[in-house]
Formats: structure tokens, sequence, C-alpha cells
């Protein structure tokens, strides 16, 4: 299918479907009229046979971190990659940037994550009524970005139900002792007749992490670099500290079968760059990213009466997203993301046993990095797709699939580089597609197993074919490759889920294999000497060396587990408790070289005994990571560590209403010093030593 007939056959795809859903709600006259309710708001229309993670209610509340990596990253099967704590970016079974798509109520976040990992994520959980991690055949909605997974956050900021009270709210308030950190957040919502709204609103602060030890290992710098470290902190992390302030607000007018709504969203974060050896005046070189996140949404819905149409919705979403890189105050880069992205699906019913959606896409993104230290040109993107999931269900036995067919063009402006020289990029064209087949079969209404098949491609990002410059946050001269082929992994999963008053199950086995797996190099023997702009073969000084490295392809091959148990039981005047067992591990080949893929989370295991239900409950989660002994290409080991952490939660006397929640979270209470395998900065900033947080939630 062409460009061209793929824009004729969407225009048509959604009169069609609006037509087709008018006609089917027309009255004829003397029949009863049914009334039907309006789909669930924000729900895949297809559930996939593995879901991955859903957090509401307590559980995220236990969970929810300063950022959206931080909230999933104890999830089986993900991690979190750190860039400092002010940065957190999810990592699922290996797989993280550019491979995992960070969604809002259903749309792309369009910030400048992807593009590097110190850029923090404009997805804020703080608001969320819902996070959920996907795989399978749902993410095919959302393209290559998704090629290892999508962690979407709910937070209903188009209301797309009738209000059920005129008058509606929440407030919570959360203090923690690691780096005094205070947040606090407030929503309302509610509506009159056909009108309703919603707003929240929140902020943040904290200072300097606190650690045990000293920030820097200045014996796995010299065995990575062959030099000297010359400045370190010890028992806190410098440049640590991060503000952030946003909220939102949405209104919707419903009508009898189906409703139009918008919202805006604002955000503003400031957070600190820990020092590297590539600082250039150690704890004196202050680098910040001062972000700014400017979204606006418009939804409209057409409900169908479940005979044939479903739902058709239109979602449109205009992002202006900026952020500045300062260097002791001046602003030394500036990151500019403007997307334009209108998305049209037709959820549909053929009879009782199938089910689906019919979607489109159309995407135009303009990037820019202007500066100092640009290291990829400014570049536009023109993407469209048309996609297609089905569901087939049998009784006991459902089948899944999903497929997609992708097209994009980017083209970028020829850039200036360091050396003075005017580099004219190529553009490119890209023709992907992707499917996913999974199949179930329920024992009974609590256990299932399951197999899912998938071949995923992802087109280049920008980075990786037009980079071309010093990258002071990585530590590394970047080199892009602009004929990089499209990436293509192909995927097997089983999986095993169970949940029954007595015991609770759910374990995955997994392999992947990849082709044109991109990853970035490093060049042996050359250096760039950020004093003199010029390569170099040695590094004299490692505070003005920066390693080059260049984005190749090869082969690479995945595999891996997650199991997590529980058993159940009742403790007199205690009430229901679990016990429960889990682990996970993700091993990553490039099997062209016969090494390791760099920065894959350890093997982890541990043990939790919860209390269960009732005005208060509690968790105590015990983890033990392996040492990464398989850091990857140039890269060092880090080492193994241990992890207990504690929740309680007690529901306040209250008459009448929900019951204010007062809690408890504690982490890392054995104070480990803990070094990320997944992040860049792993030798240069631990994760937070230990930390106590309470926090309150009322409802109104």
């Amino acid at each position: 299918m062409t460009r061209g007939s793929f824009h004729a056959l969407a225009v048509g795809l959604m009169l069609s479907a609006i037509h087709a859903a008018a006609v089917a709600q027309a009255p004829v006259e003397l029949d009863p009229v049914e009334v039907r309710a309006a789909p669930i708001a924000d729900e895949p229309p297809v559930e996939p046979t593995r879901p991955g993670t859903r957090l509401d209610g307590a559980a995220l509340r236990e969970r929810k971190g300063a950022t959206l990596g931080d909230t999933v990253g104890s999830e089986m099967g993900i991690a979190n990659s750190t860039f400092g704590p002010g940065v957190g970016l999810p990592v699922i079974r290996g797989l993280g940037g550019s491979r995992v798509r960070i969604l809002t109520n259903g749309g792309a976040a369009h910030d400048a994550s992807w593009i590097s990992p110190d850029h923090a994520t404009s997805a804020d959980p703080m608001l969320a009524d819902e996070v959920r991690v996907l795989r399978g055949p749902a993410t095919i909605r959302y393209g290559g970005g998704a090629i290892g997974g999508a962690v979407e956050i709910l937070d209903g900021r188009i209301p797309s139900r009738r209000p059920q009270a005129p008058l509606a709210g929440a407030a919570e308030g959360r203090y923690g002792t690691n780096g005094t950190e205070a947040s606090a957040a407030a929503r309302l919502e509610g509506g009159s007749g056909p009108i309703g709204f919603h707003a929240g609103a929140f902020a943040r602060s904290r200072g300097n992490i606190s650690i045990p030890g000293c920030a820097i290992d200045g014996a796995a710098v010299q065995r990575q670099f062959g030099l000297v470290n010359v400045f370190n902190t010890c028992g806190y992390v410098a440049n640590s500290d991060a503000r952030s302030a946003g909220g939102s607000a949405g209104a919707s007018a419903f009508f009898d079968n189906g409703f139009v709504g918008g919202a805006f969203t604002g955000l503003n974060s400031d957070y600190g760059i820990p020092p590297t050896p590539a600082s250039h005046g150690g704890l004196d070189d202050r680098v910040r990213i001062n972000l700014r996140n400017r979204r606006y949404d418009a939804r409209a819905e057409l409900w169908g009466d479940g005979r044939w149409i479903d739902r058709v919705r239109l979602d449109v979403a205009h992002v202006n997203y900026r952020h500045d890189e300062l260097e002791n105050g001046q602003t030394a880069t500036t990151f500019r993301n403007d997307a334009n992205d209108a998305r049209l699906e037709v959820e549909h019913l053929l009879g009782e046993r199938i089910s689906g959606l019919i979607g489109g896409q159309i995407l135009h993104r303009d990037f820019s990095a202007l500066g100092d230290e640009a290291f990829v040109p400014p570049t536009t993107l023109r993407a469209d797709a048309l996609y297609l999931v089905e569901r087939l269900s049998l009784g006991q036995f459902q089948l899944e699939a999903g497929w997609r067919r992708e097209w994009q063009d980017v083209v970028a402006a020829p850039q200036r580089t360091v050396d003075r020289r005017l580099l004219v990029f190529p553009p490119r064209s890209f023709d992907v597609d992707s499917y996913s087949v999974a199949a179930s079969w329920a024992f009974d209404r609590n256990v299932r197993a399951g197999a899912i098949l998938s071949r995923a491609m992802r087109a280049p990002e920008v980075q990786e074919l037009y980079s071309f410059g010093p990258h002071l946050a990585t530590a590394t001269f970047d080199v892009g490759t602009s004929t990089l082929k499209a990436e293509a992994i192909r995927s097997t999963d089983l999986t095993f889920d169970a949940d029954t008053d007595r015991w609770r199950a759910a374990a995955a086995l997994f392999r992947s294999t990849g082709s044109n797996f991109i990853y970035q190099r490093t060049i042996p023997n050359l250096f760039y000497d950020t004093e003199e702009r010029r390569f170099r073969a040695r590094c004299v000084r490692l505070e003005q060396c920066l390693p080059v490295t260049q984005y190749v392809q090869s082969d690479a091959r995945f595999h891996g587990y997650e199991v997590d148990v529980g058993v159940r039981f009742f403790v007199e005047r205690v009430g229901r408790m679990e016990l429960g067992v889990f682990s996970d591990y993700v091993r990553g080949e490039l099997t062209q070289l016969g090494q390791d893929v760099p920065r894959l989370p350890p093997r982890r295991y541990g043990a939790q005994l919860a209390k269960l239900g009732g005005k208060w409950t509690a968790r105590l989660r015990f983890t033990r990571a392996e040492a990464q002994d398989r850091p990857g290409v140039g890269e060092t080991p880090t080492p193994g560590y241990k992890l207990l952490d504690f929740y309680a939660s007690y529901e306040l006397p209250r008459g009448g209403g929900d019951a204010p929640v007062l809690f408890l979270t504690a982490r890392n209470l054995l104070d480990e010093q803990i070094r990320n395998s997944t992040s860049f900065l792993r030798h240069y900033a631990p994760e937070p030593g230990r930390s106590v947080t309470i926090g309150l939630v009322a409802r109104f």
C-alpha cells in the first residue's frame, strides 16, 4: 500500500465509520430503544494475553516515585535506567530508550527522552490514576517506538464519562528524608448536565541525595579509561537536586452517542546532572537541565450500538517541548521538539466472538538541538501508519492478532561541526511493518496459559543516523551512521497467570532475536580533546577527553524469564496474609561479535511478606540483585546488592465517604551502595541510600 492510498483510505475510513455509527443509532419507529453505556474509558479494545503490569490504587501509591522509571522499576521484567535521580526511564526486558514508548492517555509523550539517557520524560506519575506496561498485540497501536513495549500513564485529563457528582477531588502530600524531598498534588473533577471537567496540579522538590560511601568509583573509572579521577564527593551526590511543577485542565461536552473534549497540560522541571570525570571544573562545573513542556489534546468519540461499530475515536495532540542544558547558569544547548500527532480508531464487533479495531495515525515532528554542544542536526520527521488488532473468542480459548504498516521520511538540515566543517546529511525513508499473534487458554476463570509470537520493526532514530559532536552528559563524542537499516526483533513468549483466593502466580519465558540491532560501539584509541577541539589517539587528561562512539548494527539475541508466586493464608487477629517469592533475568548477546549487549539489568530474586486488605496493609520486600559481570561492549562490571523495602498504610477514622489514608514507604533500609548497571552514570552516581517517606491521601 502506498502512502497516497493510505491517506485516501484513512479519510474514507473516518467518513464511513462515522456514517455507520450514525446509521446504527438512527431511531426506528415503534422499536424499543436500547440505552447503552459508553465503552470503558481508555481501556485497550483488545486486551493482550499478558498485559504486563497494571498499577493503581494502593499498589500505585506504594510504588509511586519521583520518575516513571522509579515507579515501575521493581516490577518483574522492568528496570529503571537512571542518569542521576532526576532521570528515570523504564527498561523492559533489557530494551529501553527509543525502543520503549512512553504514553499519556494513549498518546506518545513526544519529549526528548528517546534521544539521550540524560533527558527526563515529560510523563510524570504524580497525578496518575493508573500506570500500565503493555506488551504483545496491544503495542501494535504505537509503532516501532514500542518494539520493546510501552509504558502508559492514565490520568483522566479529558473526561470520557459523564460526571457522577458536581464536584469531587483528592489531595496527596509526601515528605521524604533522603534529600529532604517534599511533594504535593491535588485534583478536582465533576460537572453538571452534559459538561464534565477535570483539573489537577502538583509540585515536587528535592535536595542532593544522600548515599553510603563516595559517589565516584575511582577504581572502575581507572579500569574503563586508564586514568585516575581527580575529584569526588562522599555521603552525597553533588548537583543531584531537582524541582518540578505541573498540571492539567480539561473539559468534555457529552451527547447521547459520544462526547467531544480537550485538555491542556504543562510541566516545568529543573534538575542537575551529577558531575563526571568529563566535567571540566570538577564540582564547580554545574550542568543542569531546565525542561518546559506544553501539550494540547483534543478527543472526539462516537459510540455505536455494539452490533458492529462499538466506538469511533479521534485523538489529536500538539506538543511543544523544550529543554535548555545549562553550564554554570549559561545556556549551552537548547533541544526543541514540536509534534503534531493525529490518530483515528474504529472499534468493532463482528458477532459475539470477534472484536478489534482498525486505526490510522499521522505524525509530523520537528526536532532541533542548537548550541555549543548540539550533536544532532535539526530534523523533520513525517510518519504515517495503518494498523489492525483483532481478537477471536472461542470459550476458554482466545486468539489475538495485530499488524501495523508504517512509512517514515526523515530530513536533516546541514550542520556545522565542531571542527567547522559543514556536514550534509542524506534524507532517509523507511517502510516497516510489524505483527503479533497471541493465543491463550483459560483452564478456569482464574488460571490462564498463553503464547505470543511477534515480529516488530523500528526505523533508526535521528541520533542514530545523524549524530556528530561532543555529548558531555554521557562523556562521549557521538557519531551516527546515515546508512543504518531498519531494526527487526522476533520474539516468542510463553506465559502463565493465576489469581485465586489461596494463591497467585505470574510467569513468563521469552526469547528474542534481532537483526540490524543498533548499539553504540566505542572506537578503539580515538578520543576528542574538548579543549583543543581535535581528535587524539591517546587521552592525557580524563576531564578533557571524550571517547568516540559510533552507532552500528549487529544481529542480537535475548532470552530470559520472569516469575512471581504468592501463597495466601489467614492469621488470627491479623487478617489475610501473603508470602511470595519472585525472580527475573535477561541476557542479551551481539551474536556477530560474540559480545554482550551493554547496560542490561542483573538477575534479581527475593521474597516478600504482605498483609492484605482491611484498614491497614503492609509489605516487607527483600531483593537480591546479582553482580552484572556481563556489562557489554566497552563497559565495566557492577557489584551485586541487597535491597530491603517496607510499606504500610492505615485508613484514618472518618464518618462516611472515603477515609483518608496515612502511609509510610521505606526504601533501601540496609543503606546499600547500589550501582545501577542500566545507568550511564553507574560509576559516578549511585542510587539513593536509605530513605523514609510519609504521606497522606484524602478524598472528598
